[in-house]
C-alpha cells in the first residue's frame, strides 16, 4: 500500500510491522469494521485456498493466465513465490477469522491474543503470523520485483466483521488521515483509502430474510483491464482478431441503449434527454468484439432448430392450422399482435422448456434468436424466458416477455426500445413491415437486461448485466401474418453480428468518407462544443479496422473500397471537418474530438493510427498501391509525433487521458487504472509490430510497471 499509493505510515509502537506487499498483505480495514485479505492474481487457486465461495467468484473479471514473461530460472522463481504466497494468504486468512471472532466475543474490543491461529500446512516453529506474513512478503516482493513482466495484482477481498454501529471512531480517524492499530493488525478506514488511493469497493454481503447482513464480504480491484500479450510468435496482424476486444461487452455498457432492430447494431445514449442515435466508435468495437471473438473461438454450435420452414416444427406449434408450408418456406397467419393477453388461439405458441440442444455437451445455453423472416401485417415474434442471476438466495429467478414487433404491430410506440411498466414487459422494434425477407438476430440476455434497466430506472444499464447469469427460453409465439424459413436459438452469431456492423458503415458513409456524429459533444471547460456532424479519428480508425477484416472475411470489394475511403477526413484539419491537429506547428495528430483548441486524446489517436496501419498492411496485399502509400505516409506522419509527444502523457506513476493541462492549463486528465490498461494494450500492440523500437518497449515497460504498483523515484 506505502508503495502503490504513495503514503507513508508508522505504528506508535516501538515494533514496526511489514505491511503492504503489492503481493499479498494482511489488514484489517474499518468501515463497520472489516477484515481484508488481499487477493493474488491468481484469483481461482487463492479462492479454493480461501474458500472463497463460487457465487462471490463471479464477481471478478478473468484474469490472464500468464502472469510473468521471462527465462526458465524466472518461471521457477515465479513458482517457488506463488507457493510462498498462497501458503501465506491461508495463515493471514485463518488468523484474520480467529481475529474476528475474538472481536466478536469481545465485544469489537481491540485486544486479541499475541499469536494468530495457523492454517494446517503453516510453517513449524515459533513467530506470529504477522512475522510470516512480513517474511514471505518480503520474500515473494524480492521475486517479483526481480521478474522483468507482467506480475498483475487483481482482486481485494474483506470478510465482515463486527456490528455496523462500531464505526464512530475509524471514521474520524478517516477524516483526519489516521488509523488504528491492534498489535499485528492495522485497522484503517477503507473510505480514507478509497478516496486516498483511488480504488474503487463494492459490498457483497448476502441479505438475511429479516434485510440484515449475512456472511457476506467486500470485493474491490484496482483495474478491470486484461493486459494484452502479443509476442513474436503471435504479433498484432490486419487481419487477426483486434487487441483484446474479443474480451469486452459493447452491448451491456451503459450508453448503449439497445440494439436496433433493423440495422441490428448498437444504439446509444448518453443523456436520456436526448434520443438515441448511431455511435460510430460504439459500432466498430461492436464488431471488432464479434470479429475478434469468431477468430479466437469460432461460433459455438450449441442450437435449438425450432422450425426450418419445411414443416419440421409443424407438430410443435399450437395453432398449427394457422400454418402452411410450400417451397421451404412457412406461411402463417394469425390475428394481428396486441398488448392484451388474450390466449393461445389466436396466434401461434411453441413450448420450447422441455427441448434439448442438439449439442447436449456445450455448456452454453442457447440463448441468441435467429429468424429468417417476412413480416407482414402486425406481425411479431414473442418469447417468454426465464432470467437466472448469480445470488439466488436474494435474487430468485424471474419470467419476463420480450416482443420484437414490426411498426403497424404497435403504432403508438415509436422508440427503438419500450417497456410497460405495469406488465413488465419489453418491445424492442424491428422497422417496418415492408414484406422484405430479413434475418433477425437478437441476443435475448442483452435485451432482457436493457429492459429490465428501463423499467425500474436504471441509468447505469450495465450494472444489471453483473448479475444475470443465463436466460432460458420458455416459449416462443408468431402474431400477424408473414412467412419464415428458419427459426432457431443459438449460443453465439458473432459472425452475424460482425458483419452488420460492417454492412452499417457501407451503407452510412458520406461522400467524404467520413461517418458524422449526429450530437453535440462539450468536452472541457475553455473548449468550444462540438457541434452535430463532427467526425471522429477513433470512429474512423475502428471503422477502417472493421472494414479490412470484412474484406478479408468475405472478399468483397465495398468493404475495401468504403476503408480506403475513410482516410480522406485524416488529410483535414479540424476547422475544415477533417480530424488532423497540428502540436506547436510540427507535429501532426489525428483528433478523437476535434475541439478548438486541440485536446490531443492518446488513446484515440492511437486506435486511429492502428487504422491506417490495418489499412496499408491489407492494400498492399490486395490491390491499390496509391491508397496502401496514402495509408502508410498518414502512419508515418502520426509515428513521429507519438514519439515526440508520449513523454507528456507520463506522470511517473500512470498516464494521462489527453493534453488539456497543456492546451487550456487545466488541472492533468490523469486515467484511472482501467483507461491506464488501454495505453498499456496499445503500446504491447505497437511494439508487437515495431519489436526494435526501444522508445516504445521503455514506455509499455514502464507503464505496465505503473500497473503492477511500480512508481519512479522521488527526490
Amino acid at each position: 500500500m506505502p508503495r502503490y499509493c504513495g503514503v507513508s505510515a508508522a505504528l506508535p509502537s516501538a515494533r514496526t510491522l511489514l505491511i503492504a506487499s503489492v503481493a499479498i498483505a494482511t489488514f484489517l480495514v474499518y468501515s463497520s469494521h472489516y477484515a481484508l485479505i488481499l487477493g493474488t492474481t491468481r484469483q481461482q487457486q487463492v479462492n479454493r485456498e480461501l474458500d472463497v465461495p463460487e457465487q462471490r467468484r463471479q464477481i471478478s473479471s478473468p484474469v490472464d493466465s500468464s502472469l510473468f514473461v521471462g527465462n526458465e530460472e524466472q518461471r521457477k522463481q515465479q513458482c517457488r513465490c506463488e507457493k510462498e504466497c498462497k501458503r501465506c494468504l491461508k495463515r493471514a486468512y485463518s488468523a484474520a477469522a480467529e481475529r474476528t471472532s475474538q472481536d466478536n466475543e469481545d465485544g469489537g474490543g481491540e485486544q486479541e491474543s499475541e499469536n494468530g491461529a495457523r492454517a494446517p500446512d503453516a510453517d513449524p516453529g515459533g513467530g506470529s503470523d504477522a512475522d510470516a506474513t512480513s517474511t514471505t512478503s518480503a520474500r515473494c516482493e524480492a521475486a517479483k520485483m526481480s521478474v522483468n513482466g507482467e506480475y498483475q495484482q487483481s482482486v481485494y477481498i474483506l470478510k465482515r466483521s463486527g456490528s455496523a454501529g462500531a464505526g464512530r471512531k475509524e471514521a474520524a480517524a478517516a477524516a483526519t488521515g489516521t488509523g488504528k492499530h491492534n498489535k499485528d493488525t492495522i485497522l484503517w478506514p477503507f473510505s480514507f483509502i478509497k478516496k486516498y488511493c483511488d480504488i474503487p469497493g463494492m459490498i457483497q454481503a448476502e441479505t438475511t430474510g429479516d434485510g440484515g447482513g449475512g456472511d457476506g464480504g467486500f470485493v474491490f480491484e484496482h483495474s478491470h483491464g486484461r493486459l494484452y500479450h502479443p509476442t513474436a510468435a503471435a504479433p498484432y496482424r490486419a487481419t487477426g482478431p483486434y487487441i483484446t476486444f474479443e474480451n469486452s461487452s459493447v452491448e451491456t455498457r451503459g450508453q448503449v441503449q439497445c440494439i436496433d432492430g433493423a440495422e441490428s447494431v448498437p444504439r446509444s445514449q448518453r443523456d436520456d434527454r436526448v434520443n438515441s442515435y448511431f455511435y460510430p466508435t460504439q459500432i466498430a468495437q461492436f464488431g471488432l468484439k464479434h470479429y475478434s471473438r469468431l477468430k479466437s473461438q469460432g461460433e459455438i454450435r450449441s442450437w435449438l432448430l425450432l422450425d426450418d420452414g419445411k414443416g419440421s416444427g409443424k407438430k410443435r406449434w399450437i395453432g398449427s392450422s394457422k400454418v402452411s408450408y410450400a417451397d421451404g418456406t412457412m406461411r402463417f397467419r394469425t390475428a394481428g399482435f396486441s398488448t392484451e393477453d388474450t390466449g393461445h388461439e389466436d396466434r401461434l405458441h411453441m413450448d420450447t422448456k422441455s427441448m434439448k440442444p442438439t449439442d447436449k455437451s456445450s455448456p452454453y445455453h442457447p440463448s441468441i434468436l435467429m429468424a429468417q423472416v417476412q413480416l407482414g401485417e402486425q406481425a411479431a415474434i414473442t418469447v417468454r424466458l426465464r432470467v437466472l442471476f448469480y445470488n439466488q438466495k436474494t435474487m430468485p429467478s424471474t419470467v419476463h416477455t420480450l416482443h420484437y414487433v414490426s411498426k403497424s404491430a404497435v403504432p403508438h410506440i415509436s422508440k427503438p426500445i419500450h417497456c410497460d411498466k405495469a406488465s413488465r414487459e419489453v418491445y424492442h422494434h424491428l422497422g417496418d413491415d415492408s414484406g422484405q425477407w430479413r434475418t433477425v438476430v437478437r441476443d435475448l440476455a442483452v435485451d432482457v437486461m436493457k429492459g429490465i434497466a428501463m423499467c425500474q430506472g436504471v441509468k447505469r444499464k450495465s450494472s444489471l448485466a453483473d448479475f444475470i447469469t443465463s436466460v432460458h427460453v420458455q416459449s416462443v409465439q408468431l402474431h400477424g401474418t408473414g412467412s419464415l424459413r428458419q427459426l432457431s436459438l443459438n449460443s453465439s452469431a458473432h459472425e452475424r453480428m460482425f458483419m452488420s456492423a460492417a454492412g452499417w458503415f457501407v451503407r452510412n458513409q458520406d461522400a467524404h468518407g467520413g461517418w458524422p456524429i449526429p450530437v453535440k459533444r462539450q468536452m472541457s471547460r475553455g473548449m468550444s462544443p462540438l457541434q452535430p456532424g463532427w467526425k471522429s479519428a477513433m470512429a474512423q480508425g475502428q471503422a477502417i479496422s472493421l472494414l479490412v477484416r470484412a474484406y478479408d472475411h468475405t472478399h468483397k470489394e465495398e468493404f475495401l473500397d468504403a476503408a480506403a475511403k475513410a482516410i480522406e477526413p485524416f488529410k483535414h484539419l479540424s476547422k475544415d471537418g477533417g480530424v488532423r491537429a497540428v502540436f506547436m506547428d510540427q507535429y501532426v495528430w489525428y483528433e478523437e474530438y476535434p475541439t478548438s483548441p486541440a485536446l490531443f486524446v492518446l488513446n484515440g489517436f492511437i486506435s486511429s493510427m492502428l487504422g491506417l496501419y490495418d489499412l496499408a498492411e491489407v492494400m498492399k496485399d490486395a490491390r491499390g498501391q496509391q491508397a496502401a502509400v496514402a495509408a502508410q505516409r498518414l502512419f508515418d506522419a502520426g509515428f513521429k509525433s507519438l514519439h515526440a509527444l508520449l513523454p507528456l502523457y507520463d506522470t511517473g506513476s500512470g498516464s494521462i487521458y489527453d493534453l488539456r493541462h497543456f492546451m487550456t492549463r487545466q488541472a492533468p486528465n490523469v486515467v484511472r487504472a482501467e483507461y491506464h490498461v488501454t495505453h498499456i494494450n496499445q503500446l504491447a500492440t505497437l511494439t508487437s509490430i515495431f519489436p526494435d523500437d526501444e522508445q516504445l518497449k521503455t514506455f509499455y515497460q514502464r507503464w505496465l510497471g505503473y500497473h503492477n504498483g511500480h512508481r519512479v523515484s522521488r527526490n
